[in-house]
């Protein structure tokens, strides 16, 4: 009996496996198809010519830029590996794309169940959002998948209010404040949510983590 029950669950992990792959490999290609030649936006000239400098001429300047830095440094190594072209760093869209769709897929579908995570997996694929930034080299996307990252594990929090939630959310809280000030300002709805419905719950257990959760992440942001 449990090992038929293993047998199904890897068969579901692998179904979800498979369409995480599926989904990313649609959404760059359409994308891809409908946005490349668009003219380049001030924003993705400027990250184009910082990403050109070297290491030691980048890092002064990325604590000197006036966005947050994590975009520009992981943007700096994935170049480093495949190489600075345009074209190239276009194609830097689909990690944070496929981060949001694992999200999805995996963690969020334990919460709304497998057709609620599949329908709004396919309608984050063909998102206009994914239309809009794709040509783009700009730390939205990062910061939206980050923020995505601090609902899901927000939604975990408040429904199940176990530790490695608690462990997800700050990460995913962190990174938010490292990617983008929009999606510092997300993890700072998420945490302010949570004490809210906490408090109608008079949960205390719940409010006592969130503020741990919350006074750690200051504390690593600072």
């Amino acid at each position: 009996m449990q090992k038929s029950e293993s047998l199904n669950k890897s068969k579901n992990n692998l179904f979800y496996c498979i369409l995480l792959a599926v989904l990313t490999l649609i959404s760059v290609f359409v994308t891809y198809k409908l946005s490349s030649g668009i003219t380049i936006s001030f924003d993705t000239s400027y990250q184009y010519f910082l990403n050109e400098k070297d290491w030691g001429n980048l890092m002064p300047l990325i604590v000197k830029d006036y966005s947050p830095p994590l975009y520009t440094f992981i943007l700096k190594i994935y170049s480093t590996i495949f190489g600075a072209d345009m074209s190239v760093l276009r194609f830097f869209y689909a990690i944070p794309l496929f981060g949001m769709l694992s999200l999805i897929l995996f963690p969020l579908r334990k919460l709304i169940g497998g057709k609620a995570a599949i329908i709004a997996a396919v309608l984050t694929t063909f998102s206009s959002i994914n239309f809009f930034f794709f040509d783009d080299i700009r730390p939205t996307l990062l910061g939206v998948f980050t923020a995505t990252g601090c609902n899901v594990f927000a939604l975990a929090c408040y429904r199940e209010n176990k530790k490695r939630d608690y462990i997800g959310l700050s990460i995913f809280t962190v990174l938010s404040m490292y990617s983008h000030t929009i999606a510092m300002l997300v993890a700072a709805g998420a945490f302010l949510t949570l004490l809210i419905l906490f408090g109608f719950k008079k949960n205390s257990n719940g409010i006592k983590r969130v503020l741990i959760s919350g006074g750690i992440c200051s504390l690593i942001y600072i």
